[in-house]
């Protein structure tokens, strides 16, 4: 059985850094098996935290699950470039491989995709009597538009 334990949202003086649209990041603590994992999620505004994470339970259990099989497959080393610009090998720790998928897809795209002045600077210019302005704008907005669109094919809803 799994126990929602310490459940809090973070970062309430900054909203920003906690909300995206009416999600609430929430930290709560999750007894498996009298295990406990420091796990992570986005909750919507409009219920209750503990009634979401109550009715989401087994997601976060088979999350942790599979994790774990992960880490049982995955090679406990890591290379990593040392201070001195060398590559050396260290041990990994179990918490690297089972953690809650935070980012989501949502705030990775959302510090990817390129500035909403660039589209904004784009019409402006498509609004100029100057031809050659009108031209590059038209030109910007597409370039917008392709990076955008890049964007959602690099990083997938998940």
């Amino acid at each position: 059985m799994i126990n929602l334990t310490g459940a809090q949202s973070l970062n309430q003086s900054k909203e920003s850094d906690a909300i995206y649209g009416s999600r609430l990041l929430v930290h709560f603590d999750i007894d498996i098996d009298k295990k406990i994992y420091k796990w992570k999620a986005y909750i919507p505004g409009n219920v209750s935290i503990q009634e979401y994470l109550n009715t989401n339970e087994a997601v976060y259990a088979k999350q942790i699950t599979d994790k774990e099989k992960e880490w049982e497959l995955s090679p406990k080393t890591k290379t990593i470039t040392n201070e001195d610009n060398k590559e050396i090998t260290v041990d990994m720790v179990i918490d690297e491989i089972v953690k809650p998928d935070i980012p989501d897809y949502i705030e990775e795209r959302k510090t990817a995709y390129p500035p909403i002045t660039e589209y904004l600077d784009a019409k402006v210019k498509q609004a100029s009597i100057d031809p050659d302005v009108v031209e590059a704008g038209e030109l910007q907005e597409s370039e917008y538009y392709a990076n955008a669109s890049a964007v959602k094919v690099s990083i997938l809803k998940k």
